[in-house]
């Protein structure tokens, strides 16, 4: 995992190398170990180096072929190189290093842009072609790795983080299109737009070769055409899932550095460290250099004495191994919000859903503290397996409509289980929203009210009634929970083209709530977040689930298997002997969050916002409704902050606090005082 800088048909004078060197030092925070130059005539590749797999000196970038034709600068993992390395070398293929860096290299070589395909990996990275003057960069499946681009004047750049292209001198006016997509809750990561109007993404799956004066954006990879065949018997589909996910877990368990496992004690996290807890009892958890066994920590967060602790079920799931593992807690505290924030709003270069998004940061904050270098998680099992309310409430829509009476109960039931009161979610109960699909069948209704006493029968039978947070009835959930937005209406009004509408057309309402989720409105911008904040303290984020296979596989599966009577209903039936069935069996959904309503209570936030709000900056501020803001925000410290309150403030002090650190002039070359410069002579 790295940063890389590039420029491409730009003079490489003393005077711009300095400049570039400049640049490239904001990326240090990516690869701190090693720094490295290379440049010719009209090009310039840069790369800080965080050492993962072959740790010596011969493995840095910008590294080039044995035949000095190609320069590669590569930011990422390929996780199959080492199988990628022997077909290589069956071809007659040498190799000098260790890496993976060198196999992409080779492979490319080799295939051209056709080596894509068989890379199982998350990765960016930029091939320039010294005979040619070609050069040729993509981009993951996925858009797990982030690539920008800047061009101006017949100049290309190219850069992990938008920072280093400003520094570049890349037009740093706002783009309030997407940052108006971002306030109607659609994210700001999807596409070939950014927040800044001078720079620009590659799309995840595409790539682009320049030549000259030409660019040329090709897509290589479409999650929805790449549908797989599954078995016909559930029982195979689950056992074909749980083979591929452990092969996932294994290969991203194979590194050489110190390796961690993130348990929040949600299904995600914990059907990975479940398999990764088999995997090291068979002795498969190993080097990939020297092949020899290795270990691995778990690092958890608690929220202790709040409604979002998931703490104990953190402890069920390492009891279920009968050993007393460690787990090293970090446990954050509202005093951390003023002090972050502004290192927050710096390393993820664009607005963010929530403040929850503290906890990432000070967490992986911790893991580099304990020397952890990879970590794997359970990123991307909500988008691709259903497990947000609002998957359920398309679900109930897709079976109905289908006449199909006893999948759309069980679908009502799921999502009544799923919202959380905690996180003030609720609605009506699985026989109201049920019922509402056949408001003039008598029948059916005896029926529901026959199936909602045996429930409660059930229920009460095993000590917990699943109705009580049903006392009272507040809206039913059944989309992404959206808020009146702070943008004044100008900013609003300019929302770039939502590319969701009519992207799911002639698939079901679950289907296209699936694609549009993974693709569009919520996966995107959570690798953008998880990349920025790992890539904060230099640490690696594996995420097994968003395996090309797994993901490929589960996009291909009937929809029951994904929401049925339970959200994610395949991955709880294939890890049953390695996820307790306690943990198995929670419904409410709870995101990766922090005691937001308690930290926005604390006194020392409240004088943070108040004087924010009240700051001579903001009160100039003329794209947000400051005055409705402040008013708000002196409500809340009067009255209090609910979940809806921390959420919607959030959100206009993060586009204000975005705006101030980055649209102003040169505000990107600044960076916090807690980042630490490139070492001299880079």
């Amino acid at each position: 995992m790295c940063g890389i800088l590039g420029t491409y048909e730009r003079e490489t004078t003393p005077e711009y190398l300095a400049d570039f060197r400049r640049a490239l030092a904001l990326l240090t925070h990516r690869g701190p170990d090693r720094t490295r130059v290379w440049h010719g005539p009209r090009i310039a590749l840069g790369h800080t180096r965080l050492a993962i797999v072959d740790l010596s000196e011969s493995a840095d970038q910008p590294m080039s072929d044995r035949s000095g034709r190609y320069r590669i600068v590569f930011n990422g993992e390929v996780y199959n190189f080492a199988e990628l390395r022997r077909e290589l070398e069956d071809e007659g293929a040498l190799f000098r290093t260790a890496s993976d860096t060198e196999v992409i290299l080779e492979a490319y070589r080799r295939w051209g842009a056709g080596c894509l395909e068989r890379l199982n990996g998350m990765f960016a990275f930029a091939v320039y072609d010294t005979r040619e003057h070609k050069l040729f960069a993509a981009r993951d499946r996925y858009g797990v790795k982030p690539l920008y681009f800047a061009r101006a004047g017949g100049h290309f750049s190219f850069a992990s983080e938008m920072k280093a292209l400003l520094a570049l001198g890349a037009a740093s006016r706002p783009n309030w299109g997407q940052v108006a997509r971002f306030a109607r809750g659609w994210g700001c990561d999807t596409g070939g737009e950014t927040v800044f109007a001078g720079i620009e993404a590659l799309p995840a799956g595409h790539s682009v070769e320049v030549s000259g004066a030409r660019v040329t954006l090709t897509p290589w990879w479409d999650v929805s055409e790449r549908r797989v065949s599954v078995p016909r018997r559930f029982g195979d589909r689950v056992a074909r899932f749980r083979e591929l996910l452990t092969d996932a877990v294994r290969l991203r368990l194979r590194n050489d550095v110190e390796t961690g496992v993130c348990l929040s004690g949600g299904m995600d996290s914990s059907a990975v460290y479940g398999l990764a807890r088999k995997l090291r009892a068979a002795g498969e958890v190993r080097c990939a250099t020297s092949g020899q066994m290795k270990e691995f920590r778990v690092f958890s967060v608690s929220h202790p004495g709040t409604a979002v602790d998931e703490f104990p079920w953190v402890e069920r799931c390492v009891r279920h191994w009968g050993d007393d593992e460690p787990v090293s807690v970090v446990r954050p505290e509202p005093g951390l919000l003023p002090a972050l924030l502004d290192e927050l709003v710096w390393h993820q270069e664009a607005p963010v859903w929530s403040s929850s998004v503290l906890a990432l940061h000070i967490m992986y904050r911790h893991v580099s503290e304990q020397g952890t270098r990879v970590i794997l998680e359970g990123h991307g099992g909500d988008e691709l397996l259903g497990g947000y309310p609002y998957f359920a409430a398309a679900a109930v829509d897709t079976y109905a409509a289908r006449g199909d009476w006893w999948r759309t109960w069980q679908a009502a039931r799921c999502l009544a289980d799923t919202r959380n009161p905690a996180i003030g979610e609720g609605g009506p109960s699985a026989g109201r929203i049920f019922l509402r699909k056949f408001p003039r069948l008598p029948g059916l209704r005896r029926w529901v009210a026959w199936q909602a006493r045996r429930l409660r029968e059930n229920a009460f039978r095993w000590g917990e009634n699943p109705f009580s947070h049903l006392s009272r009835r507040p809206t039913e959930v059944t989309a992404p929970p959206t808020t009146r937005s702070y943008l004044a209406p100008e900013i609003a009004g300019e929302i770039s083209f939502l590319l969701g509408e009519g992207a799911g057309e002639g698939l079901s309402p679950l289907r296209a709530a699936l694609l549009e989720a993974f693709t569009q409105r919520i996966l995107p911008m959570v690798l953008r977040v998880v990349d920025r904040a790992t890539m904060a303290y230099s640490v690696e984020s594996r995420a097994p689930l968003l395996d090309h296979r797994v993901v490929q596989f589960a996009f291909s599966l009937p929809e029951h298997d994904l929401v049925a009577r339970e959200t994610k209903h395949i991955l709880r039936r294939a890890v049953a002997d390695v996820v307790p069935r306690a943990v198995r069996r929670r419904r409410a959904k709870l995101g990766f969050a922090i005691a937001e309503r308690e930290w926005f209570n604390a006194p020392v936030v409240h004088e943070y916002v108040l004087d924010l709000c009240g700051s001579a900056a903001f009160r100039a501020c003329e794209f947000i409704d400051g005055q409705r803001l402040r008013a708000d925000v002196e409500r809340c410290v009067r009255d209090g902050f609910n979940w809806h309150d921390t959420t919607r403030i959030w959100e206009g002090l993060n586009v204000f606090l975005w705006h101030q650190r980055f649209a102003r002039p040169r505000a990107a070359a600044a960076q916090p005082a807690a980042v630490e410069p490139a070492p001299a002579g880079c």
